[in-house]
């Protein structure tokens, strides 16, 4: 009997330490709390084994952010945006944030074309929500500027 998941997920690492599934798991049971350090190797191994997995890319992606380190970010959240996954609406919705924060990073950085094309996919993926119709209109009309 396992006195918790996190304990649960530690014995499995350890008799099989290929088990991505508990690696991604006890990752996110690291980073719900708040103790990053231990949650990005833990990431890093997940990709090793399962580098497609979309939801990993993403979780480094917040680690990343956490720590600081926004380049980093933008890339994990970007393999993560082209992974495509949007197979409910609640991960529509996170596909739609993560969009969203992609263009306010290109917007930030001038790159006003791209920041266009993030928020058209975060409404194709959120159609109607009007903070993100004021962020494409901003950077819109920022790159028909001189």
């Amino acid at each position: 009997v396992w006195d918790d998941s996190e304990s649960l997920l530690q014995h499995t690492i350890s008799v099989n330490p290929n088990s991505f599934g508990a690696m991604y798991l006890l990752a996110k049971t690291r980073i719900a709390a708040g103790d990053f350090a231990a949650a990005e190797p833990l990431l890093d191994r997940a990709l090793e084994l399962e580098p497609h997995y979309p939801l990993a890319h993403d979780a480094l992606a917040s680690v990343l952010l956490h720590t600081g380190r926004v380049e980093q970010a933008v890339q994990q959240l970007q393999m993560y945006v082209d992974s495509g996954l949007k197979d409910t609406p609640s991960q529509r919705k996170d596909l739609s944030t993560d969009r969203t924060v992609l263009g306010l990073y290109y917007l930030k950085n001038h790159d006003r074309a791209k920041a266009a094309v993030e928020f058209q996919e975060a409404l194709r993926l959120q159609p109607g929500d009007a903070s993100i119709q004021a962020l494409l209109a901003q950077a819109q009309s920022a790159s028909t500027q001189p």
